[in-house]
């Protein structure tokens, strides 16, 4: 029950305009170009609605959220176990790039400018052009690894790539399987090539490619959700995840090595009668 303090026993939903207001406050509310923490959008909400810390925090995964995540804004931080992996670098991907996986709510842990990422890794991201994968694409760069990355948006990548030169960056649609197998194949080799030795072996997969059409109409009901856009996320979040298992972790099998890490949400555990397609999807990944 997102029920307040003060109201007791009474829901507390959060309208669209509510969410609006708190998403321009918290960006108001910055000094610079980093994003606000979790913490700092519990605090807000849980002043402007008089609701406890919990239901706020249940408020913010599952209105204020997909809103950020619809402008490439990925809150920073968290120590609720809805967080949508916010600023952070999942536990998964921080163990493989530097065997550091302390982190704390401003990002990662300290210790880690002190820890010279000794062994240099070979990564794979999809979605790189904007968010969390965007994120993670300058931070295991400027770590000295090898990265790979793609996104749909041609200029995007154009532009990522000037910025990244070492990186091999690729316009791939993930939804497409013969696109990933194409670029699977572009960075790894053929997996039933005979030369193994020059086969070049990846460490870490992150498929966190996602789309959120929906959250353009947050107040449509499920069965007004147009068809096209219920598939697009399925295809991009469920299928895209599946073609990259199909075509990477065969490779990391053979070679005996690699991680494999599939990026979910908040809403996987959370649903969201507006974001139906969104949590069908995260579900999935869940499952």
């Amino acid at each position: 029950d997102d029920a307040g303090s003060g109201t007791r026993g009474k829901k507390r939903l959060m309208s669209e305009e509510d969410v609006r207001r708190i998403v321009q406050e918290l960006k108001e509310g910055k000094d610079d170009s980093s994003p606000p923490s979790r913490n700092e959008a519990v605090d807000l909400i849980v002043k402007r609605f008089g609701l406890t810390r919990q239901a706020a925090s249940r408020q913010l995964t599952r209105h204020v959220m997909p809103m950020f995540h619809n402008e490439g804004i990925y809150l920073v931080g968290g120590d609720n176990a809805e967080d949508d992996a916010g600023g952070k670098l999942p536990a998964a991907a921080q163990q493989q790039a530097d065997g550091v996986t302390t982190m704390t709510e401003t990002g990662v842990d300290d210790d880690i400018t002190t820890t010279i990422h000794q062994t240099k890794r070979s990564i794979v991201i999809s979605g790189v052009t904007s968010g969390l994968g965007r994120a993670l694409l300058g931070y295991f760069y400027n770590h000295g690894h090898t990265v790979a990355g793609c996104g749909r948006r041609v200029g995007e990548i154009q532009a990522l790539q000037a910025q990244f030169p070492n990186a091999k960056l690729s316009a791939v649609d993930v939804s497409n399987d013969k696109s990933v197998q194409l670029w699977a194949d572009t960075i790894c080799g053929g997996v039933n090539d005979d030369d193994h030795e020059n086969e070049r072996k990846v460490d870490l997969v992150i498929a966190n490619a996602g789309i959120s059409p929906e959250t353009m109409h947050q107040t449509k009901a499920a069965w007004e959700v147009p068809r096209q856009d219920f598939d697009d996320t399925i295809d991009v979040n469920i299928k895209g995840v599946s073609n990259m298992i199909r075509h990477f972790v065969p490779r990391m099998i053979k070679n005996n090595v690699g991680t494999f890490v599939a990026m979910s949400s908040g809403l996987g555990r959370s649903p969201n009668p507006h974001h139906v397609a969104y949590c069908a999807s995260k579900w999935a990944v869940e499952g």
